[in-house]
């Protein structure tokens, strides 16, 4: 990578996603949404390095899920897919 030297990275992982929703209708008759899924995380970022042992990291990161069918009072929807952005910062001690 060219600017690896430089203190760019990119990062990629992936695992499994518990959902659970614990909010009822009222009714009783809708249980609470439970899902597993495929999350998938990828994203980059920057270490900056002022001195040899501390530095600086700033990153960014979209997370993805592909959380399947969900039943709602108004019928089943379909492949549903949750997403989400991260960006952060962090102190790197070597």
């Amino acid at each position: 990578m060219p600017w690896a030297s430089r203190g760019f990275f990119l990062k990629v992982g992936m695992g499994m996603t518990l959902v659970r929703n614990w909010v009822y209708d009222g009714s009783g008759v809708q249980p609470p949404v439970r899902s597993k899924a495929l999350g998938l995380g990828y994203g980059a970022g920057w270490v900056f390095r002022p001195h040899a042992r501390a530095g600086l990291q700033v990153l960014g990161t979209q997370h993805v899920a592909a959380l399947g069918d969900f039943q709602t009072a108004t019928g089943p929807v379909e492949n549903v897919v949750g997403n989400f952005w991260s960006v952060g910062a962090a102190v790197v001690i070597r």
